[in-house]
This record gives C-alpha cells, structure tokens and sequence, in this order.
C-alpha cells in the first residue's frame, strides 16, 4: 500500500490517525508531540512539519496544548 507523500500517518487497520500540523523546533534527537486535554483524558497527537512549499487544504483550527519533547533525556549535558 503507498500513500501520497505528506499524508498523515494510519492505523494498522488502514485508517488515517489525527495529527497537528506544526512547525517543531529544530533538534536532532528525541519525539515532538502535541499535549492536549480532552474531556477527562490527556491526548497526544503526532505532529507532521508542513510542508513549506504546498498551501494547506484544512480549515485552520485554534487550540490549547503542549508541545512535548520525549526521548531526549540520554543526551542531555550532565552537570557535576
């Protein structure tokens, strides 16, 4: 199965998972994520960068969350 580049990533049963697209800042290590509550539940979105060159189609949302960094840890500079 291939899909168009840029399109959002799927479930292993094909479905298209949400995801916020953002800009992340610039790091070579460790996993951007988008934090939001919901109801009673925390959600986390994968975030895709967008693409600078391609005009976005969906309607632009206004929301309320935290980038996350996780992963990033092992390389962080230890002070003694």
């Amino acid at each position: 199965m291939t899909k168009p580049i840029g399109a959002p990533p799927h479930d292993p049963e094909g479905h298209a998972q949400e995801t916020a697209l953002i800009p992340t800042p610039a790091t070579t290590t460790g996993t951007w994520t988008w934090t939001e509550q919901r109801a009673d539940t925390t959600t986390r979105l994968p975030i895709l960068t967008p693409d600078p060159h391609d005009l976005p189609t969906a309607t632009p949302e206004i929301r309320s969350g935290f980038l996350t960094l996780e992963g990033a840890t092992a390389y962080t500079r230890a002070t003694d």
